[in-house]
């Protein structure tokens, strides 16, 4: 049987496991607390940048509305403020796998989306552990290293069809997962295309694996198809 993902939201329907050691052993919450730190080395800008958009999740043109400046201008600046918050988040956690629902993990897979949706190669690339893996089971396709992925995707690009990517946001096996959308030029719906689930250690991602069967999305409460985006 080909490995597949798991919904979240079916795990709590599996009988529950008598409590072993590391139920008294919780993780610590320092990856919240580098952010906060790390939120002390942005100048004024970025900081309001930063938590406008990737704290309090407003949407990119919302935050240039309320401070009366351009999109590619906060765009530019939020770019700047994650390369700081990354770099300056504690070397003993960047192995660490931040909570779910954690600040660490809601900033990361945001980074993540926010670039996938613009087919930001370079972006993406910045967010992957040295050693980071892009595969597709059952297929053959299995990529190791950030220096193979780069070639992948700067010379295919991160959907080489070329239509207008949609990402909604779901669970699978504990970890951060999406429905992938592609929208065609011209078409009235945006149409199921894969699984991605999200493999973080730290502040970057160490795996992203890619389920083409579209079939799966009805096990995550996911719709086949979404109406056309108005852009």
């Amino acid at each position: 049987m080909a490995l597949e993902p798991y919904p979240d939201a079916m795990l709590a329907e599996l009988p529950a496991a008598p409590p072993g050691p590391e139920a008294r052993c919780p993780m610590p919450q320092s990856i919240e607390l580098g952010l906060i730190a790390a939120l002390q080395h942005l100048p004024p800008p970025q900081r309001a940048v930063f938590v406008l958009r990737d704290v309090a999740g407003f949407e990119t043109a919302e935050v240039a509305r309320m401070l009366q400046l351009s999109e590619p201008w906060v765009a530019g600046v939020l770019r700047d403020a994650r390369v700081v918050i990354q770099a300056r988040m504690p070397v003993a956690d960047r192995d660490r796998a931040p909570e779910p629902a954690s600040m660490g993990e809601r900033l990361l897979v945001r980074a993540f989306a926010d670039a996938f949706e613009r087919r930001d190669a370079e972006t993406i690339l910045c967010l992957l552990t040295a050693d980071a893996r892009l595969s597709t089971p059952p297929g053959p396709f299995d990529l190791r290293g950030r220096k193979a992925i780069a070639a992948v995707l700067r010379n295919r690009g991160v959907c080489p069809d070329g239509p207008s990517v949609r990402l909604i946001h779901t669970r699978a096996n504990t970890q951060p997962a999406f429905g992938c959308y592609l929208e065609k030029a011209g078409a009235t719906v945006a149409e199921a295309h894969a699984i991605l689930v999200l493999t973080l250690a730290g502040d970057r991602i160490r795996a992203i694996t890619r389920f083409s069967d579209n079939s799966l999305f009805a096990y995550f409460g996911l719709a086949r198809t979404l109406p056309a985006s108005m852009g």
